[in-house]
């Protein structure tokens, strides 16, 4: 799977959690500027391993839920967690 399909998944994923239509032009965008709160976060590092097949550590979900995780640096993490 490229990186542009990761993106379109992400996306589907965010819309459907939070009714916000990110596309390819805002991938600075973080889930914070969203509306995104902790529980919201939690869905969808769930829905991440589960549409992905990928297993987020406790120190990804700490980027995911206290950092400024962008959809861009989303999509570089669940390509390189696809690789291996």
């Amino acid at each position: 799977m490229d990186k542009k399909e990761i993106y379109s998944k992400v996306a589907g994923l965010i819309y459907d959690l939070l009714e916000v239509d990110i596309d390819e032009d805002e991938p600075d965008l973080t889930l914070e500027d969203m509306g995104a709160d902790a529980l919201d976060m939690i869905e969808l590092s769930y829905d991440l391993e589960e549409t992905f097949d990928i297993e987020m550590s406790d120190k990804d979900l700490d980027w995911l839920f206290y950092g400024d995780m962008t959809v861009k640096d989303l999509v570089e993490y669940v390509a390189k967690k696809m690789e291996g």
